[in-house]
């Protein structure tokens, strides 16, 4: 593991992207490279989006903080997962650990959150699933190929007033192409530390079927990984030492998804499936090194049918159903019965059916308004158990339950150049509860080049099943007694497009989040008497309302657009809070994307860079002599995209993703003592041969 600070060539190149690009991205382009040539250049600057009040409407106007990375630059860039694409907006940040990669918000970047609080939506159908273990929905198990997306839509900020619990920290919306007629596939393989790693197959279609339209895509990948060193690991009290601490052998993973989408007039189908297996190299819980077997198994998959209908006097009706499964199983390898557990496995499981009716009327276009319900009864099932030690079993741990969000929003045009936008919603949950959620916001343009937003809004988040009432009487203890999550949340912000081709936002924010919910150690139930500090089998881990904290902040961003010839975005945000532990929240971020047909037309360069400052860890995770902070730290990736003259549609790109080799460690909890922090994967190349077929 290198535990130096980012080189200092890192540096300079991320402030030199930062202070040249300007900022990222208020909207860009969707669609296929055919439709940017049908774009003007003020266009590229201001898409429409969805996500943020349920109907259609300009990002720059919209009530909300909207960022959108659209395909174009997903291909451009070369961006393999949803975590790598949201790198590049501002006000986030990416950090992970050997389960999941995980995303923050505008500083707050819980060790071990999994994205359970941020509403992840795949064309407005959430991916919510309440288990609230095994998945991020950021990497290899989305179930869309990276390959399909047309736009990513990105809100910042609580949306409770829209979509209830889970819109916590904000909203990802994936939203898939649907226009053309085209044909893609491409093959592509990637190598570090002297050998190859593994490869990948995509292949997307979309497709007129007389009045119907069919969109589909698949994916598939495998690799063997990288070969990891773990310093803290040879003086480990837990498990024979490795040599070295190295680890290698034991990183494979692979993955297959799938995604289908049937549309005719004003109704679709859709469905999709993503399946992920990954080897788990650091052995969280003690489990035995070294080990191929302890891996994790994820597997999400939805359909749903939605359709609509014009009611006359500018009311249009919405109707959708939808059936959701996802299911999570790991398996982590320990000595035999009687010195240990042997084979150690979890099951989580969430089926829940979706139904969800909606009225927006629209007499005229200065007034909307939008009503409707949600309803979701799930199911859920968790199990812990040893397969060769029958006595350690948890049995399964059901719990069933449903939950109904209400939502009304009004907008209206009070003077030719005010907008005002209030929204509330009513969330019952048949467990934790009831909760309204309000939002308010006015959106003034003075003049064609100028929008100034003010946004006061509210979000709530229920405990997750694992948090609530996961119990395997080895690691964790349930905790029915958890209350919901709640953060109430301001900002101002001001757009301005310097002519057609360069627009620059600046907003601050402020955030207050209570009843926060960690992990915390507590010590094991039935002790004849105190807790060993270095026995573990004396404590557990146990969900706790613990943090009561505020954040505040500003952000520049902004986006410059050349046509096919430059495009460049970039971003900072600043942060503080006063939360006394600031586990993993840096005060600076920042990011920026170049993409340059220069001087050759032939030949397009790009590059991406992402920055966060020192940040600490969670002080409960600390192990004797682990670190306390993590030091700034920048990612570089450069890479090269031809357009080959062998036929129209071939290309080839090349990439080398953490060009400097940057260690960039995130924090872990203390499931994985006593590794307390773990790297980015090393300097990694590339190539990938590409052919479309319109």
């Amino acid at each position: 593991m290198n535990r130096d600070g980012p080189p200092r060539r890192a540096v300079r190149l991320a402030a030199l992207l930062v202070a040249v690009a300007a900022a990222p991205t208020p909207a860009q382009v969707s669609g296929t490279p055919s439709d940017l040539a049908d774009l003007s250049l003020e266009s590229l600057l201001d898409l429409s989006v969805e996500s943020a009040s349920l109907h259609e409407e300009q990002a720059s106007t919209a009530a909300a903080a909207v960022v959108v990375v659209t395909g174009e630059e997903v291909r451009q860039q070369g961006y393999r997962t949803l975590h790598e694409a949201l790198r590049s907006v501002p006000g986030l940040f990416t950090f992970r650990d050997d389960l999941f990669p995980m995303v923050g918000v505008r500083g707050l970047g819980l060790p071990g959150d999994y994205s359970t609080r941020l509403l992840l939506l795949v064309d407005g159908h959430p991916l919510d699933n309440s288990v609230g273990i095994g998945e991020s929905y950021l990497g290899r198990d989305l179930p869309v190929p990276m390959g399909a997306v047309e736009r990513i839509e990105v809100v910042k900020g609580p949306v409770g007033s829209v979509y209830g619990s889970t819109a916590f920290l904000g909203v990802v919306n994936v939203v898939t192409r649907q226009a053309g007629r085209v044909v893609e596939a491409q093959v592509g393989g990637e190598a570090a530390q002297g050998r190859v790693l593994g490869g990948d197959v995509a292949a997307f279609a979309v497709a007129p079927l007389g009045e119907a339209r069919l969109t589909a895509a698949a994916e598939g990948a495998a690799g063997r990984g990288y070969t990891w060193t773990f310093p803290e690991l040879l003086s480990s009290a837990d498990r024979p030492p490795q040599p070295g601490g190295t680890i290698s052998g034991a990183d494979g993973s692979g993955a297959a998804t799938g995604y289908l989408r049937l549309a005719w007039r004003d109704y679709s189908l859709l469905g999709a499936c993503a399946r992920e297996r990954r080897a788990i190299p650091s052995a969280p819980y003690s489990a035995r090194l070294g080990e191929p077997d302890t891996a994790l198994v994820t597997r999400t998959c939805f359909a749903e049918a939605r359709g609509t209908w014009s009611a006359g006097a500018g009311v249009t009706l919405l109707a959708r159903l939808a059936y959701d499964d996802f299911r999570y199983d790991d398996r982590f390898v320990y000595d035999p019965p009687p010195e240990s557990y042997g084979d150690y496995q979890d099951l989580g499981r969430d089926r829940w059916g979706t139904a969800e009716v909606r009225a927006t009327w629209r007499p005229d276009p200065r007034f909307l308004v939008l009503g409707g319900a949600t309803g979701q009864l799930h199911a859920t099932r968790q199990r812990a158990w040893s397969v060769q030690d029958p006595s350690v079993d948890s049995g399964d741990i059901d719990r069933d339950f449903g939950v109904l969000d209400a939502y009304l929003l009004a907008e209206a045009e009070v003077a030719p150049a005010v907008r005002l936008h209030a929204g509330l919603t009513f969330t019952s949950h048949s467990i934790f509860g009831r909760r309204l959620s309000p939002k308010a916001a006015a959106v003034w343009t003075p003049g064609p080049r100028d929008v100034a937003k003010a946004i006061l809004s509210s979000g709530f988040r229920a405990p997750t099943m694992s948090e609530a009432y996961f119990e395997d009487g080895t690691d964790y203890l349930a905790n029915p007694a958890l209350r919901p999550e709640t953060v109430r949340s301001a900002e101002l912000s001001w757009e301005h497009r310097f002519g057609p081709a360069l627009s620059v936002t600046g907003s601050l924010f402020a955030s207050r989040y209570q009843n926060l919910i960690q992990f915390v150690t507590v010590p094991a139930p039935g002790l004849p008497g105190p807790p060993d500090p270095a026995v573990p089998s004396d404590w557990r881990a146990q969900g706790r309302n613990v943090a009561q904290l505020t954040t505040w902040g500003g952000e520049l961003s902004g986006a410059l657009r050349l046509g096919r010839r430059l495009t460049a975005t970039a971003g900072l945000s600043a942060q503080d809070t006063d939360w006394a532990a600031r586990a993993n929240f840096p005060a600076l971020t920042a990011s920026a994307t170049v993409a340059a047909r220069l001087p050759w037309d032939r030949l397009q360069l790009v590059g991406r860079v992402a920055f966060q400052s020192a940040r600490g860890k969670d002080p409960s995770t600390l192990t004797p002599g682990a670190r306390p902070r993590l030091p700034a730290a920048g990612l570089v990736d450069l890479g090269a995209n031809l357009d080959l003259p062998w036929g129209p549609g071939l290309g080839l790109q090349a990439l080398v993703t953490n060009l400097f080799s940057t260690a960039a460690p995130s924090p872990v909890v203390g499931d994985f003592a006593p590794i307390t922090e773990l790297d980015q994967p090393p300097r990694t190349f590339r190539l990938v041969l590409a052919g479309r077929w319109e």
